[in-house]
């Protein structure tokens, strides 16, 4: 099965590195179901994309995050234990390296798509977390 297309409101499971970790890794201990929260095209025509974490670990100060509903989990095809999206760190990188497939479904890379009004939510949290500089931006490429 092919890549999905990056859409925003994706989720994907994604070899995210921790903003504590960049730098002295170069792999993540573990994959993270993430969310597509931005993406363009970069001057050599290369997909870029952000990523924002999602995990059953609620975000420690000085991280803070967004608790996924029921309904909105269910919608994007996780689990139903308790999930938050991480805003305060993200991932930047290019479109399709360091996607990993999803457990048990060989050649599937997505989970699904969160719920537009649950998505917005996230998208302003994190553009008014990252206009007042309060989100660690981690490149990876």
């Amino acid at each position: 099965m092919p890549l999905p297309e990056p859409e925003i409101g994706l989720v994907v499971r994604y070899e995210y590195v921790w903003a504590d970790r960049a730098g002295r890794v170069v792999n993540a201990d573990k994959d993270h179901p993430a969310c597509v929260v931005v993406t363009w095209r970069d001057t050599a025509g290369a997909r870029q994309v952000v990523y924002l974490a999602i995990t059953h670990s609620r975000p420690a100060p000085p991280d803070f995050g967004i608790e996924l509903s029921a309904d909105t989990k269910k919608a994007a095809g996780l689990d139903a234990r308790p999930q938050w999206v991480v805003i305060s760190q993200a991932n930047r990188d290019e479109w399709g390296l360091d996607l990993r497939q999803i457990p048990g479904r060989p050649g599937v890379f997505h989970y699904g798509h969160l719920p537009p009004r649950a998505f917005e939510t996230i998208r302003a949290e994190f553009e008014k977390a990252y206009l007042s500089q309060r989100v660690k931006l981690v490149g990876k490429r």
